[in-house]
């Protein structure tokens, strides 16, 4: 019994330091993921409780931890390093993904190793189960776009690449945008290959690493293929009809091609060895289970460290004919959070007339696309698109609230480049601590682009000074 006793302690001090990844997780996932996640977390929660058997895991928790150091570590490190990591990157996705690493260490102290190799796929189904969309589009969307841009330019000859993902096609602007950068479909790719391993039982070793990395490949080549067909049939044969009934189908069909070679694959890898070695006279090795938990008492001590501080930016000056508004206690706090300045403003000149929130920060967590904030505040958005004005790309949307038009446009901006590419400002902020500026426009009315060009002036050339001026 002491054994038991031992191991339900150091479970429940776990489930403790990990209790706010689970209600970050309820939050984060529920709102931001798409429907295969769903899918994929009824599916993990009912294999969970299918496969658990109650009188088997208090066997096992009965019994004295087995001899690895690979699970100890897995099952120790993980939370510990990401509690120092989320003092200086605030990213909330750090600690849920070393508590599922951690969990599969954990996991590998009382299963033999043929069983903890088996537990493998499922523990990459639960990771891929994360809310990490909106991280793997930082990290791999914006550089996926500019190679998918530029193999695409290289392709139709005379096109050419304009701020990164932007492709100028005879006089014509085609954005190659994040549905187009292939991250979903990489993830969903290494979703259906896990979770065939899981249903086949199929190991997880070398030869589904080179199989998952084939497919991967694949799956690269048929999305840049696709957004070759679709800026061909837009920019250069003029078939938009033809374009939007195949967008979909056309992605279906790249992912079929690429996935149902490796499924086939990994059918025929050999299935794993399943013996159960008896292990009733194993020496008792109390150190592992103490070492966790040793583990999660530091990490309980570095989570109590107060977070490193940033300096809070300089607000921007906006030009003279604004009327400063008092931002909102939500727009405020969250500034405040992330060592923000907001500038909120009304304006009505050359005939416009409308609100300008411009924040400035250091810190990419700060900015987000304003489309999340104005559906929120009601708006339904359209038609949204990268649009040059006065040589500012500024991403421009039609809004509608109640019947009222509108017209939402945003740019992110630093003292030394320009985009309206959000992926783009958060790969910056990853290598550097440089200020950037969210300018973000609501005009009422239905107002055509050349109209704003004044406008879009001014803010940008104030924010150009106020930025210099820092």
């Amino acid at each position: 019994m002491r054994w038991l006793a031992l191991h339900t302690t150091v479970i429940a001090m776990w489930l403790w330091v990990h209790a706010a990844v689970g209600s970050w997780l309820v939050r984060s996932w529920w709102l931001n993921e798409g429907q295969l996640h769903v899918v994929l977390a009824v599916a993990l929660l009912v294999g969970a409780a299918t496969a658990v058997d109650p009188v088997a895991v208090l066997d096992r928790l009965s019994l004295p931890p087995r001899r690895s150091l690979a699970a100890l570590a897995l099952a120790a490190l993980p939370p510990l390093v990401a509690a120092f990591l989320v003092r200086t990157i605030p990213v909330d996705a750090l600690p849920a993904l070393a508590a599922v690493v951690s969990a599969y260490g954990l996991a590998g102290l009382f299963l033999t190793q043929a069983a903890w190799r088996r537990l493998l796929p499922a523990a990459g189904l639960a990771a891929l189960w994360l809310p990490l969309s909106s991280h793997l589009d930082i990290v791999l969307g914006y550089p996926l776009r500019w190679a998918t841009a530029a193999v695409v330019a290289t392709a139709l000859g005379p096109a050419e690449v304009t701020a990164g993902t932007v492709l100028a096609v005879d006089g014509a602007f085609a954005h190659v945008d994040l549905p187009c950068s292939g991250v979903q479909s990489l993830w969903s790719g290494l979703v259906v290959l896990l979770g065939a391993a899981v249903v086949w039982g199929r190991p997880v070793g070398a030869r589904f690493g080179a199989i998952a990395v084939a497919v991967l490949a694949g799956l690269l080549v048929a999305n840049a293929s696709r957004v070759l067909t679709l800026v061909t049939l837009l920019h250069v044969v003029d078939w938009p009809l033809l374009a939007d009934v195949l967008h979909v189908p056309l992605g279906v069909i790249g992912f079929v091609l690429a996935v149902a070679p490796g499924l086939w694959a990994i059918r025929r890898l050999a299935e794993p060895d399943v013996a159960e070695p008896d292990r009733s006279a194993e020496k008792a090795r109390s150190w592992a289970t103490v070492a966790v938990g040793v583990a999660l008492i530091a990490t309980v001590g570095v989570q109590a460290l107060p977070a490193a501080e940033r300096a809070v930016a300089r607000p921007v000056t906006l030009p003279d004919t604004m009327v400063s508004v008092v931002p909102t206690p939500q727009e405020a706090a969250f500034a405040a959070e992330h060592g923000a300045s907001v500038r909120k403003a009304r304006f009505a000149r050359d005939g416009l007339r409308g609100t300008v929130v411009v924040v400035t920060s250091r810190s990419w967590l700060a900015h987000h696309v304003p489309t999340w904030c104005l559906r929120a505040g009601g708006w339904t958005l359209s038609g949204e698109r990268p649009v040059h004005l006065d040589q500012t790309l500024v991403r421009w949307a039609e809004a509608e609230r109640s019947g009222t038009p509108a017209v939402a446009l945003w740019w992110f901006q630093s003292a030394g480049r320009q985009t309206d590419d959000h992926t783009e400002r958060i790969l910056r902020g990853l290598v550097d601590d440089e200020a950037w500026v969210l300018v973000s426009v609501v005009l009422e009315g239905a107002t055509p682009p050349e109209a704003a060009v004044p406008l879009v002036h001014d803010l940008r050339a104030s924010v150009a000074q106020s930025l210099e001026d820092a």
